[in-house]
């Protein structure tokens, strides 16, 4: 078994545990006490580069925000985060969160939202083309933004093909992959050397990993 299969395995092996202690319905219910969304899409838009940047802790989120990054990211697979995260900060913050794990059912759905996501990562990699448009759907029905990542030019096409208006390009080569997608998407990319080559697009947002300073009080798409 491949570390993916792994990870995915895992995600689907936790997401039953939690299903069985709090029932899909109980956590569509919860949903409704849910603070209102934060229009992560709107905040990319918002600058010709825009920065979103990684942070679990709530400190050093609030400190992201202060110094320009356009939302947050919260990772929650289990191994580097937990969902959780989410609830300790969207409290500290005003800007939008992007949940990113290996999503693979319907209740993570609803859970990121009852939890405080306005965004939400999809990987096609571990999705069949059903699955993908499937969950894309319910995301935006749900009122949270679908954030495709691609991991693979196959993912960047498959991403195309399903009208994401988001995507997540990481890549070595994610210049020459972005002149794929319809020119209307909003392509995030980590931070790093293809920054410049694909801010040559309409919009352009760098995913800043923790461990990586966040900008300072300028605005990022100032910097530039």
């Amino acid at each position: 078994m491949t570390t993916l299969e792994t990870l995915v395995a895992e995600a689907h092996h936790d997401t039953a545990d939690r299903q069985a202690d709090f029932s899909l319905e109980q956590m569509k219910a919860l949903t409704t006490d849910a603070p209102p969304v934060r229009d992560f899409a709107a905040a990319c838009h918002a600058r010709r580069t825009a920065v979103v940047c990684e942070a679990n802790h709530p400190d050093q989120a609030a400190r992201h925000a202060a110094r320009g990054c356009a939302a947050v990211s919260v990772v929650t697979e289990r191994h580097h985060g937990d969902v959780i995260d989410l609830l300790r900060v969207r409290p500290v913050v005003e800007i939008p969160l992007l949940q990113r794990d290996i999503v693979v059912t319907d209740y993570q759905v609803w859970e990121a939202r009852a939890f405080g996501a306005d965004a939400l990562s999809l990987l096609p990699a571990v999705l069949s083309d059903r699955e993908l448009v499937a969950l894309y759907q319910l995301v935006r029905d749900i009122g949270m933004t679908p954030v495709v990542e691609a991991y693979s030019t196959e993912d960047a096409v498959r991403a195309g093909d399903i009208g994401a208006e988001l995507v997540a390009l990481n890549l070595v080569d994610s210049a020459r992959v972005a002149a794929l997608l319809p020119p209307l998407t909003i392509t995030l990319a980590p931070a790093g050397a293809d920054v410049v080559l694909l801010g040559e697009g309409p919009v352009m947002t760098v995913l800043v990993p923790r461990g990586v300073r966040s900008p300072d009080s300028r605005s990022p798409g100032d910097r530039r």
